[in-house]
């Protein structure tokens, strides 16, 4: 014991752990450093006491960097978010802008950037009228159109004949040219000497549509309905058809009063009495019957 008394610090034998009831080596201050001991537990107790505000003023701290982290993340993700939304928003106002309302059926129609359509606000289009304005002054008197004549050419074929238009207050309007098509050369079908010989130099399709407006049109509904109401129209087809029909009633008349049986009509097809088959079947049945009750008669009494 003496030797690891007077033996120093340094050269004492070192443990593997702690326990609360292990020993420690003190020197006291106010004890002129004499050596006292002191247990672990103590030791602990004695550093929860000192560190313990330290400590939980730590832990706090760290929560509250915790959450200032995951605040700091969500500010991120939320300016992103705010950027992307200002960046759509910005598009959107964009393609509204160049989209300008428009007038339809009565209302306004307003661009929706994010349909992509236009879409009906409900509100008129059309303001209330206002008063009506001060007439303004009379104009000039205006010209028109009185006549067009013509002013050279002889409308010869392969000549160019000219026209001028002459206005309402006697002015001339200017002037214009026609040109008259030249023959054609050769022997085609469609010489201007065959299917032009009075020299009328027309569009023939607007001449035969023309021709065959002017011609009138009877009213064939009502000449067939007059047609139809004639008594006297088609005597001979008249003659015939009531001839017809007298023979052919005296003929129905003498058929319906023919009693010969003219269509050879068999008693089996309208399901009659074939050769008195049925008188027969009765007296069969009686005679059965009659027999019957003699028998019955006989064994009783």
């Amino acid at each position: 014991m003496a030797d690891t008394v007077d033996s120093r610090i340094q050269d004492l034998p070192a443990i593997d752990s702690l326990a609360d009831g292990d020993l420690l080596v003190v020197a006291r201050e106010g004890d002129n450093f004499y050596a006292r001991k002191m247990t672990v537990a103590q030791l602990t107790g004695y550093i929860e006491e000192v560190a313990g505000p330290y400590l939980d003023g730590a832990q706090e701290a760290a929560t509250q960097a915790v959450t200032a982290v995951g605040q700091i993340g969500n500010a991120v993700e939320d300016t992103q978010a705010a950027q992307a939304a200002a960046e759509t928003a910005a598009e959107q106002a964009k393609a509204a802008r160049d989209h300008y309302p428009i007038p339809e059926d009565g209302t306004w129609h307003v661009y929706n950037p994010k349909s992509g359509q236009y879409e009906d606000t409900g509100e008129p289009s059309t303001g209330t009228p206002g008063e009506q304005g001060t007439p303004g002054a009379k104009g000039e008197p205006g010209t028109s159109v009185q006549d067009i004549r013509q002013v050279s050419g002889t409308h010869a074929p392969g000549t160019t004949d000219t026209y001028e238009v002459v206005l309402t207050d006697g002015s001339t309007g200017g002037q214009f040219q026609v040109y008259n098509g030249a023959d054609g050369d050769g022997v085609g079908d469609m010489l201007k000497a065959v299917y032009d010989p009075h020299g009328k130099n027309t569009d023939v399709f607007a001449y035969v549509d023309q021709a065959v407006e002017n011609i009138s049109a009877p009213d064939v509904p009502d000449q067939i309905a007059q047609h139809n109401t004639d008594e006297a129209a088609h005597p001979d087809i008249r003659a015939l058809i009531d001839a017809k029909e007298t023979k052919g009633a005296e003929a129905l008349e003498n058929h319906v009063n023919n009693k010969d049986n003219p269509h050879a009509v068999t008693a089996a097809q309208v399901r009659a009495d074939p050769a008195g088959s049925a008188a027969q079947a009765l007296s069969d049945a009686k005679s059965y019957v009659d027999t019957a009750i003699g028998n019955a008669l006989e064994a009783n009494y």
